[in-house]
């Protein structure tokens, strides 16, 4: 049994408004029969989405999201370590943190409504921690109640009465977890017993992927054992592609197997390894082979899939068709979630529901950056979800500002003037 996270909350973001980022896994808006063929149920009326976008103009806080976003999910769904989240790097800006957070999930698990908050800062420069700048934690306090009742209204709603477990408490009963480590992972583990289950990462908890970095442009395929057909589906140029190599594959590695390729346009054949083979290879069809290799794992663990600025170097309709392999439950039996930040304003007109797409505004002078959901944004039916985002119907904010680009465009021709009497006045109007 894996747990579904619901929803995330963080404070102590210093772009946002308020300090605060909340992000809904849940469908918000009402569920038609049509909507379940593609949402996934996770219990009475509640659902959830397969696919949810962020979309923005630069410097509007996406990236921050997306990191803020997967490590909460790491730590709290994968009991991976803070110090091996994004918030456990050292390169993260006072201006964009505070030195306090709240990190908040509400996780659906073994038909209880689970809430953990967990407190985390920065430790005070002093003699122990000099070179610690990266956070740990300082408290956590898990609330959980049953899931038999629930309804969108109260599912978010806890008491005082629904704690169960602080951090504090447990450490008090001789069960210690370090700085480093959520007490989320003893609430699987108490769990898992009463279910009779191992406490298996593959069964009690999801797989959560960050690939922001990780397929960033490469010089080389990182991956040895990519799928051929992929690579062709990438590149519609490749007439052969096979691995020749015909060895035991566990007495060599993947960097010593070897290829053969041809190109349609070319009567040459090649007999490549793989670094050879990465070099012929364009960097959208490294990036996509490289992607492919976390989209199967993450569909095949029911995991959650975070791709930052997702059209780097890749086609529009190939990311769609990605968009796609979430949203089918052929491809996506277990529920896996594709979270994605983009500056294609089209990819919006591929999401199901706007209540999926969550719009990253930049603040105007000395505002902070707001984050809010198109489903209450948008007021008009009339227009496409890619023609409300970049016609700035949502906000002022939500679209580069025309009136800084006429700004710009003036800057330009005046700059241009002075080169006039090198190239002449051409007036010709069909240019």
């Amino acid at each position: 049994m894996r747990p579904t996270l619901l929803r995330i909350e963080a404070e102590g973001i210093n772009i946002f408004t308020n300090g605060k980022i909340s992000i809904d896994f849940c469908a918000k808006n009402n569920v038609t029969e049509s909507d379940k063929l593609f949402l996934h149920n996770v219990v009475n009326n509640i659902y959830y989405s397969p696919v949810i976008v962020f979309a923005g103009i630069n410097a509007s806080g996406k990236t921050t999201a997306m990191n803020i976003v997967s490590s909460i999910s790491s730590l709290h769904l994968g009991s991976l370590p803070i110090s091996k989240t994004w918030l456990g790097t050292e390169e993260i800006s006072d201006s964009l943190l505070n030195d306090q957070l709240k990190l908040i999930s509400y996780i659906f698990y073994n038909n209880k409504i689970v809430k953990i908050v967990t407190e985390v800062i920065k430790p005070k420069f002093d003699l122990i921690n000099i070179g610690n700048n990266t956070y740990v934690i300082k408290e956590e306090s898990i609330y959980q109640k049953s899931a038999s009742q629930v309804n969108k209204k109260n599912l978010f709603d806890f008491s005082t009465v629904d704690l169960v477990n602080t951090k504090t408490s447990l450490n008090e009963k001789g069960v210690s977890y370090s700085e480093d480590l959520s007490i989320i992972s003893h609430f699987y583990s108490t769990e898992a017993s009463a279910l009779g289950i191992e406490d298996n990462v593959l069964i009690s908890r999801r797989t959560t992927i960050n690939v922001a970095k990780l397929t960033e442009i490469r010089s080389t395929l990182f991956f040895g054992d990519f799928d051929v057909d992929y690579a062709k589906y990438l590149d519609t140029s490749i007439e052969i592609l096979e691995k020749i190599d015909d060895r035991s594959e566990s007495k060599i590695d993947s960097d010593s197997m070897m290829y053969k390729l041809k190109f349609f346009h070319t009567s040459k054949t090649y007999f490549l390894e793989l670094k050879q083979l990465s070099s012929l290879l364009s960097t959208g069809t490294r990036k996509g082979l490289n992607l492919y290799k976390f989209i199967l794992i993450c569909l095949a663990n029911g995991g959650i899939l975070y791709i930052d600025e997702i059209e780097n170097n890749l086609n529009k309709a190939i990311i769609i068709d990605i968009i796609k392999l979430f949203y089918s439950k052929k491809t996506n039996p277990y529920g896996s979630v594709l979270i994605f930040a983009t500056h294609y304003t089209e990819l919006l007109d591929s999401i199901k529901r706007n209540d999926s797409i969550y719009v990253f505004e930049k603040g105007i002078s000395n505002d902070r950056n707001t984050c809010v959901n198109f489903a209450s944004a948008l007021t008009r039916n009339d227009l496409k979800k890619s023609e409300a985002f970049i016609s700035g119907n949502l906000s002022s904010s939500s679209a580069p500002c025309d009136q800084l680009f006429r700004n710009i465009q003036k800057t330009i021709i005046e700059y241009v003037k002075q080169f006039e009497p090198v190239f002449g006045n051409n007036n010709d109007e069909r240019l």
